[in-house]
């Protein structure tokens, strides 16, 4: 009775540690997860340790916990017996942030806020990512995302500024947008299947990236959003900037977007074709340029007061307005002053 009291205790104790993320078998610095881990707290995986995953192994996260790995991790299943990770209640786990050298091979991700985020190149390959805020996001680095099921996110995936993701023969469906390109990121997007997101399959900031052979098929708004990104200036006729303007942009349907209060702005993203951005200037609380004036977009360009501007990454604009702000009207009247001077002089002389 007592030997089985003892060895209950041992496969407790075990089963404890095991529940906990920690290895089942180590040797040296290396954890070893398999059969059902249960994560309750977030697991931090240090530089010195390298944690490998077995295939059919299911990690059950509780609600918010994330992964933070700094180590080398390698999470390798098989196509019949994937790696598994899931939420354990209702509520979504957080998100795997990858700092280290690591491998994603037949991994199933679901229900978690913020998927994967690479801070690091690694390699994703062959997993099936849904229910995510983000699917896969990169930061500022140069992940190989190939072969993989990216599905019912808000984003599939984000490239965010200074990174540079190869995305390889991908199927991104239902999610809202598929890809998201930020400003500064250099995507290579090859042979991916793009089809029925709710609003675009590719959003982008910018023309820095490669787009190759994909299909797209059914994207709600379209196959491809480009954001407009544009920096407004607000002078007078000496080229002084006015202070205290006003600023307000209005969809196509008339409903008001935006309003900025400052005579050099950056307008908020989102200027897509059929925006119409009228602007009425104000200095100090009284109008001095009231006539509305349009910005439209259209077909990838802005027009503003019949003057086109190609689109660019950051397009800026000089508003120049026939009124004088109080600097100007100084040097203005400094000037005439000074010109009455030498009149006068002039004059002098002739006597």
């Amino acid at each position: 009775m007592k030997k089985s009291f003892i060895v209950l205790t041992i496969a407790l104790m075990a089963l404890i540690k095991f529940s906990l993320g920690k290895p089942t078998n180590s040797q040296d610095n290396t954890i070893y997860w398999e059969g059902e881990v249960n994560l309750t707290k977030d697991f931090i995986l240090d530089k010195e340790d390298v944690l490998i995953i077995k295939p059919g192994t299911i990690i059950k996260i509780d609600r918010e916990v994330c992964l933070q790995i700094y180590g080398e991790l390698y999470a390798v299943g098989e196509k019949e017996n994937p790696i598994i990770f899931m939420k354990s209640g209702e509520i979504n786990w957080g998100k795997i942030e990858i700092r280290g050298n690591t491998t994603l091979k037949y991994c199933i991700i679901k229900d978690c806020y913020d998927g994967i985020e690479c801070w690091e190149s690694i390699n994703i390959t062959n997993c099936k990512i849904s229910s995510t805020l983000s699917a896969i996001s990169c930061y500022g680095s140069s992940p190989i995302i190939m072969n993989n099921n990216i599905t019912n996110s808000t984003i599939g995936i984000t490239c965010n500024p200074y990174s540079s993701p190869e995305i390889y023969n991908n199927t991104i469906y239902g999610n809202i947008i598929g890809i998201l390109i930020e400003r500064t990121s250099s995507p290579v997007i090859r042979s991916n299947i793009i089809v029925k997101n709710r609003d675009y399959g590719i959003e982008t900031r910018t023309d820095n990236f490669v787009l190759e052979d994909n299909y797209f098929l059914e994207n709600g708004k379209g196959k491809i959003l480009k954001k407009l990104t544009l920096r407004v200036e607000i002078k007078d006729l000496l080229g002084f900037p006015i202070n205290c303007v006003s600023v307000a942009a209005y969809d196509k349907f008339g409903e008001k977007l935006w309003k900025l209060k400052t005579g050099e702005e950056n307008l908020p993203e989102g200027i897509v074709e059929g925006t119409v951005i009228q602007y009425v200037i104000a200095n100090n609380g009284s109008k001095i340029w009231h006539t509305p004036h349009t910005i439209c977009v259209k077909d990838g360009e802005m027009e503003i007061n019949k003057t086109v501007f190609v689109k660019n990454e950051v397009e800026r604009l000089i508003i120049k307005l026939p009124v004088l702000t109080f600097t100007s009207k100084i040097l203005v009247a400094v000037l005439i002053i000074a010109i009455i001077i030498i009149i006068i002089k002039i004059m002098r002389k002739r006597r």
